[in-house]
């Protein structure tokens, strides 16, 4: 921030539900009367580089966020208190967290990885992939995430936002491990070419029963009909 950080009394009381986007999109309607009687003003220029997620009713930000580096920065405008407002009571602080914990996990990738594991990225993000033989690995948006599969084995260069990478993609274990392995106990009891199939009769039995109940029938109608009274 460029400028002090003010706590003001606010008469606001509660977030412009139409303002909500991203995660909170969802659950801003929890959040009408927060009871808040104080609240954080950023300046215009300390807010401008940032994302407005949610707006109080007179349009001050409650929830922004920025990407930096290889993490993202998320400013709330209240406190987690009791004492300051009721946000940490409403669903929306949950949805809050979820967002928190998502972001994290979609950063959170290992620089070496199985052939054909997918990478995740956050949406938005402009990320560009060059496999080991030049070519590029296309990203494909899903939602709120991209994501990528790198299909072949070796180095691959990652440019995000501008910051390039390396990730090595290596073959999976199991499948290059050619050493004798025991059989399980199931297979272990089978003898070579013991395979049997086996194969369900029971509607072929019921319908020949069927065919044979119905032949009965017709053949007692046929001797009533052919008996001469005594």
């Amino acid at each position: 921030m460029g400028h002090p950080v003010a706590w003001e009394p606010t008469t606001s009381s509660g977030v412009a539900i139409e303002s909500a986007t991203g995660p909170l999109a969802s659950s801003a309607s929890s959040l009408l009367a927060l009871g808040a009687k104080h609240r954080t003003i950023l300046e215009g220029d300390d807010a401008a580089p940032y994302a407005p997620l949610l707006e109080w009713d007179d349009h001050q930000p409650l929830v922004l966020r920025r990407s930096m580096g290889r993490g993202e920065i998320w400013v709330v405008t209240l406190p987690f208190a009791l004492d300051a407002s009721d946000l940490p009571l409403r669903p929306a602080f949950l949805e809050l967290l979820d967002a928190w914990s998502e972001a994290a996990r979609l950063r959170t990738v290992p620089r070496r990885t199985d052939v054909g594991v997918a990478w995740k990225f956050p949406a938005g993000e402009d990320v560009k992939i060059t496999g080991p033989t030049g070519t590029a690995v296309p990203v494909v948006a899903d939602g709120h995430s991209a994501g990528a599969v790198p299909p072949l084995v070796g180095l691959y260069r990652l440019v995000t936002n501008g910051r390039t990478e390396a990730r090595v993609v290596a073959p999976i274990a199991r499948e290059v491990d050619l050493r004798p392995r025991r059989l399980s106990p199931s297979l272990a009891t089978r003898a070579v070419g013991d395979s049997r199939a086996s194969v369900d009769a029971s509607p072929a039995i019921a319908v020949a029963l069927l065919l044979l109940v119905t032949l009965e029938l017709l053949l007692r109608l046929y001797a009533g009909r052919t008996t001469e009274p005594a």
